[in-house]
């Protein structure tokens, strides 16, 4: 057996070998012929706790058995590999973004979480994750990726739905289920929108409340366990930044109906950003959210509902925060400010004393001060 002391001596980097088969506490190493250096890195490997596996559901279904429109892939045909390369090149990523989720998947499952649903912005982010050699997606919510896979892909998703040969479907919730206990990654969006830009956007509280329940059964695997620990769910909030316009008080309207929100926008007002501002855009990642520690820090019997919410609005939080620091306070027009004043407690309170003293009628006051405001 060769002296772990040689390499040393030569100057060379020191090679930890396989964690022994000891207890914590007494790493069997001996002291008189190894390094410091070496032996610290001996008895941290020894003290490091085992990460508890996942419980796994559908055994029986193997990867290539499920049918997964949304997992993003390695790589796509070349109409859009090249389209893609031209229409997102210019998107920043920052390195430190870049270290955050590479961390992040190393010490947890990873989950992102966008405000709102967007094909376009998963689209990027595939893009992204795959040229910064970054943890591709498994699972993206209500998202099918289906016409930008390869072309020998589409023809046999074509054919095997002509002939109807079976494979596994997954609704949404298991298909989250099914990734995250095989440590893949999913993406969440956390309001989706229906296809017409004035429709209500729906939440995403049903998945939420998955990842939830699929932590607290990593926390019950490794009860009593000493040497081993959950591995925790890490949420990371993600913005793709089109633009950097201060958000505004706006009115229902007809532009509002034709274009959706601009702070949720509709497919139209969405393309017409991305044309636009796509040489400016810039990714920004929120505070990473540990569900573990999340759901540890809560009282003990809090029902997944009540969590859930609290998590929602935690990354939405987080998602305002972030993009707060970008494009500031929303900006109030002139007539909302007015209006504003008008309505304050002290103000009507005046306006009636005035409308008192002078024999006039409230509302006439209120039409004269609103004439000086402007």
């Amino acid at each position: 057996m060769d002296d772990p002391s040689d390499d040393i001596s030569t100057g060379g980097e020191p090679q930890v070998p396989e964690r022994p088969d000891v207890t914590p506490s007494e790493p069997n190493v001996p002291e008189e012929r190894t390094s410091p250096r070496l032996r610290a890195a001996l008895v941290a490997q020894a003290r490091e706790p085992t990460v508890a596996k996942p419980p796994s559901r559908f055994r029986d279904i193997k990867p290539d058995q499920l049918v997964n429109t949304s997992t993003m892939h390695s790589s796509n045909n070349w109409v859009w590999a090249l389209l893609s390369s031209r229409l997102f090149r210019h998107v920043d990523f920052s390195d430190r973004h870049k270290e955050t989720i590479k961390d992040s998947d190393r010490d947890g499952t990873l989950v992102f979480a966008m405000n709102h649903h967007s094909l376009l912005d998963y689209l990027y982010f595939n893009y992204a994750y795959k040229r910064h050699k970054l943890p591709l997606v498994f699972f993206g919510t209500r998202i099918s990726l289906t016409l930008f896979a390869p072309f020998y892909r589409m023809v046999g998703h074509l054919f095997r739905s002509l002939l109807g040969r079976g494979r596994s479907r997954l609704n949404g919730t298991e298909m989250l289920t099914y990734g995250l206990e095989r440590d893949k990654p999913a993406l969440v969006f956390m309001k989706r929108k229906a296809f017409w830009p004035w429709a209500t956007a729906k939440s995403s509280d049903g998945l939420l409340n998955t990842l939830i329940s699929i932590q607290k059964e990593r926390i019950h695997a490794c009860a009593g366990q000493d040497a081993q620990t959950p591995r925790p769910i890490i949420i990371i909030p993600q913005l793709l930044i089109w633009n950097i316009e201060p958000a505004r008080y706006r009115r229902s309207g007809l532009k509002k109906l034709v274009f959706g929100n601009p702070e949720a926008p509709g497919r139209l007002r969405k393309f017409i950003n991305f044309i636009l501002n796509r040489k400016r855009a810039f990714v920004m990642l929120g505070k990473p959210i540990n569900l573990l520690e999340f759901t540890e820090s809560m009282p003990a019997g809090t029902r997944n509902d009540v969590l859930s919410r609290k998590l929602r609005f935690g990354i939405m939080q987080a998602l305002r925060l972030e993009e707060r620091v970008i494009k500031g306070p929303t900006l109030k027009g002139s007539k909302r400010i007015r209006e504003e004043i008008l309505r304050t407690r002290e103000m009507q309170a005046e306006i009636a004393r005035i409308a008192q003293d002078g024999g006039k009628g409230k509302a006439h006051v209120e039409r004269q001060i609103s004439r000086y405001l402007s």
